[in-house]
């Protein structure tokens, strides 16, 4: 190892004070004269020596004065050699403190560019842009891995003060981003999801060719047929719907399905029931689906449904490209009667059920309400959609989110300024055209999660 200039500067000094000690310093004991040398060397017997002289001890008392002094000089010149070593030590230790300051500086500008790729990781996966989420987790992990290595080789030697703080801080800070990268990158979601897997309601994940395989397969046990003309999977009763068809109840409780036209002939001839809710702990006999007949514009609320009845006029939307299935049954919960609506989730953005109201006169109404219990454990958005006589024809509201479990009175103004149509590029800018002429009622619920909402009182309000 090459030696550096303050140490052999040490070196030499530290040799030259040896040195000088080496030469000045005295013999231990007297020494001999040198006749007394040679007589003893002769054989001759020497005289008893003479005491002292006072010269003699003269002398040496100044040679002990001499040799303090000569001390003195050592010592000193060893406090400069110890000065030296502590002023070196100081250098080396600022040159370390301007390195770290330096690594830290480069630490800290690189480590945004890592943050924000974070935060594009993050958007990417919540947007269900599973690859190009994965791609930036990865590169998250490999950015910190290096930045983190930087630091801890070049900044962590450098005490307890305010520099040694900002490297711990920095330290942290990129520690805790390496973390959430890695939790992010085993999550099953992120990691099958960049394969072009989807998952289904066991909670597998499979291949979009076997999601929809198994799918028919459900349909199909569950007594469904493809419905050509709209892609969706429908009952016997909802492709008759689907069609145009009305289902019809005579007085004998037997349905048939007829044409519009034969229907208002039918209705018209039969006599008029009031509609209300019944408030009975036994189901009564099956209801046709209320006809613009039974509207009284009078009344402030009309009861388009309470589901008392084993029998409900609701059915899939005929949406197969852009719905996701769900199915309907009437089911008694918190002591009455509600449309139980399951929804099966899907690539769709959405499920939705439709009534018929057979072109129903909804110039005199201002609002439409109903009960909705949210059983899915999570919020919800739901809306709702009028088919009118307009052009164009059909008008879906604003969402509202519902809370988890019961939601009462949830309210839509018809007379709002702010549905959408495709007059309006599928913006919320609109009024409803057409209230004179509503043919359907559809609610929507924003969801691709399977989950069940329990549907009641449905009422169109007055002024």
């Amino acid at each position: 190892m090459e030696t550096s200039a303050p140490e052999m500067a040490k070196r030499d000094l530290f040799d030259d004070v040896m040195e000088e000690v080496r030469r000045i310093a005295p013999a231990r004991g007297d020494a001999t004269s040198a006749p007394d040398s040679a007589a003893a060397a002769n054989g001759e017997k020497l005289p008893p020596r003479p005491p002292r002289a006072r010269a003699r001890l003269h002398g040496t008392e100044e040679s002990v004065h001499h040799r303090g002094a000569r001390f003195a000089i050592i010592v000193g010149i060893l406090a400069i050699i110890g000065a030296g070593c502590l002023a070196v030590l100081y250098i080396r230790n600022g040159i370390r403190e301007d390195a770290a300051a330096n690594v830290l500086r480069q630490v800290e500008f690189e480590k945004s560019t890592v943050e924000q790729r974070l935060a594009d990781a993050d958007k990417a996966r919540n947007a269900k842009q599973y690859a190009a989420a994965l791609t930036a987790y990865q590169q998250v992990v490999t950015q910190a891995t290096a930045l983190l290595a930087r630091l801890r080789e070049g900044a962590t030697e450098v005490g307890a003060g305010t520099l040694a703080v900002a490297v711990r801080n920095l330290d942290t800070e990129l520690t805790g981003f390496l973390r959430r990268a890695k939790e992010a990158l085993d999550i099953p979601e992120l990691k099958f999801g960049a394969k072009g897997m989807v998952q289904i309601e066991d909670g597998t994940w499979v291949t979009p060719e076997e999601k929809q395989k198994r799918f028919e397969e459900r349909m199909k046990a569950e007594g469904r047929t493809l419905y050509t003309p709209t892609g969706a999977w429908l009952t016997a009763d909802e492709i008759w719907a689907a069609k145009g068809y009305v289902q019809y109840i005579g007085p004998s409780g037997t349905a048939q399905w007829v044409t519009k036209e034969e229907y208002e002939k039918l209705m018209a001839a039969a006599t008029p029931a009031p509609i209300a809710s019944v408030t009975t702990t036994t189901l009564p006999r099956p209801r046709p689906p209320v006809a613009s007949s039974k509207f009284d514009p009078t009344s402030q609320r009309w009861t388009i449904d309470d589901f008392e009845s084993e029998n409900h006029a609701w059915s899939n939307a005929p949406w197969g490209n852009s719905a996701n299935p769900c199915t309907l049954a009437v089911e008694k919960k918190d002591g009455s009667f509600k449309l139980a609506v399951t929804m099966q989730g899907g690539a769709k953005d959405k499920s939705a059920i439709v009534r018929s109201l057979a072109g129903a006169d909804f110039s005199s109404r201002s609002k439409l309400v109903f009960d909705l219990t949210n059983a899915t454990g999570e919020p919800l958005k739901v809306a709702i959609a009028l088919d009118t006589g307009a052009r164009p024809p059909y008008y879906e509201s604003r969402w509202q989110m519902l809370k988890v479990e019961s939601n009462e009175s949830v309210m839509i103004d018809l007379r709002s300024a702010d549905f959408k149509s495709q007059e309006t590029n599928w913006t919320n800018a609109t009024a409803v055209k057409g209230l004179d002429n509503v043919r359907s009622l559809y609610i929507l619920f924003y969801t691709d999660k399977p989950g069940k909402v329990y549907l009641d009182n449905v009422s169109a309000l007055g002024q």
